[in-house]
């Protein structure tokens, strides 16, 4: 919990903007104030802290690591959508889930049924459940709770 306090130590005297400097400081904090280093709470954390946040948990979320195999980006979305709220900035959230989405539009998927398929539609109030092409079928996932994508193509 201590390297947002390091790495701000090793960059505070380099010739870097402010703004990068306070988000790699605040980078874990959370709007609630269950955050760290300093447990602020939402407005007192600096804006390019919470993108940082999103980012980061985004990344390591759908990364392999050594105490988890990497997440789906799509549930990794649905996590966002179902859990963030209060902890994370919506405003920038919403943002970054409907732009991360959208690069996987057109991508070929594997469905948890074991079907191949392509995302082909993304609904904005929804971005992890998106319509998907399985040969000349159009499943709409936002209909069908129990499928879901389970990988990347």
């Amino acid at each position: 919990k201590k390297h947002t306090l390091h790495g701000y130590q090793i960059i505070k005297d380099q010739n870097i903007s402010k703004d990068i400097k306070l988000g790699i400081l605040m980078h874990h904090e959370k709007i609630d104030g269950s955050g760290y280093p300093q447990c602020l709470k939402g407005p007192d954390i600096h804006p390019f802290g919470k993108l940082i946040a999103i980012a980061d948990i985004y990344d390591a979320m759908t990364s392999n690591r050594s105490y988890h195999k990497k997440f789906s980006p799509f549930k990794v979305i649905n996590m966002f959508e179902q859990e963030s709220y209060g902890l994370l900035d919506t405003k920038f959230l919403f943002v970054f889930l409907e732009n991360i989405a959208h690069n996987y539009l057109g991508k070929e998927i594997k469905l948890s049924t074991g079907e191949q398929a392509k995302v082909v539609f993304l609904h904005n109030n929804s971005p992890s459940r998106p319509i998907v092409q399985v040969d000349n079928v159009m499943i709409d996932l936002l209909f069908e709770p129990t499928i879901s994508i389970d990988e990347i193509m």
